[in-house]
């Protein structure tokens, strides 16, 4: 059986009540580079400037008529920005390139993470709260992972471990296109994570909740999907009862995790079949 793996804190032991989890903007993830591109080169923010001047020239061309005057404010205007990026002392011209690009990007994508290892001492300690937690084996042959392109939400798609970062071009019809290639390109310094994702941004599959003055996005990923759940080195008695609760009615193998007698990984022994 294909299964991927999500990490989960002891707070989030309502999955098994209420079949939600947490899916997230890019610039909410714990990577500062998500969704963060290579910046222009200086060529390439000057292209943009002219696109963007002739756009502009191209809206008000009746009040231009017969006005030479403000045809050459334009135009000294254009040359002064050009110059400025040319000598590179445009205030953050770059930047805000960048910046406005990743906004659009961010602002229309949620991303739900997964793993294809349910054995890593360190995401158990960073993402399970100290082994406090637990980690959900989903069945990736489930429609929710594999059926690419519906209700505008991706198949499970894996990462890409690189010490590059992706170049997007920054031009309006050209940014989504390049969109997916950044979203699953990381560095090799995470590759530990062996990461897949959901990447969706079909709003109306959400439900909403606010927390601490901060508006939270859950996905409903069912129940039926589960193939097998393995529970932290340090799980809480009262969580470890609510799983196996749920284990032993639903019918899922249920593990808990052991430190190994030879390697830097974790095993598992069966508690529930």
């Amino acid at each position: 059986m294909r299964i991927t793996y999500k990490y989960l804190p002891p707070e989030r032991i309502s999955y098994f009540n209420d079949e939600l989890l947490r899916i997230s903007h890019p610039c909410d993830l714990n990577d500062p580079y998500e969704c963060l591109s290579v910046p222009p080169s200086t060529q390439e923010a000057m292209k943009l400037c002219i696109e963007s001047h002739q756009q502009y020239i191209s809206t008000i061309q009746d009040e231009l008529k017969n006005n030479e005057e403000k045809i050459d404010f334009l135009n000294q205007a254009l040359n002064t920005e050009l110059n400025k990026i040319k000598d590179d002392v445009h205030p953050n011209y770059k930047d805000h390139l960048v910046y406005n690009q990743n906004l659009r990007i961010d602002s229309t994508i949620f991303i739900l993470c997964f793993s294809k290892a349910w054995n890593s001492s360190v995401m158990w300690a960073h993402y399970c709260k100290n082994h406090t937690g637990f980690c959900i084996g989903f069945d990736k042959n489930n429609p929710l992972f594999n059926e690419s392109g519906k209700d505008n939400t991706s198949s499970l798609l894996p990462i890409k471990y690189s010490n590059k970062r992706i170049k997007i071009p920054i031009e309006k019809n050209k940014i989504f296109k390049f969109a997916m290639k950044i979203l699953l390109t990381k560095s090799l310094e995470w590759i530990y994570e062996k990461e897949e994702r959901i990447i969706t941004s079909d709003l109306k599959t959400f439900k909403k909740i606010v927390k601490k003055d901060q508006e939270i996005s859950l996905m409903k990923i069912p129940h039926s999907s589960i193939s097998e759940v393995v529970v932290g080195l340090n799980i809480f008695k009262e969580d470890l009862d609510i799983i196996k609760e749920f284990s032993k009615i639903n019918g899922i193998p249920l593990y808990h995790c052991k430190t190994s007698d030879n390697f830097f990984k974790m095993d598992r022994e069966l508690v529930i079949v």
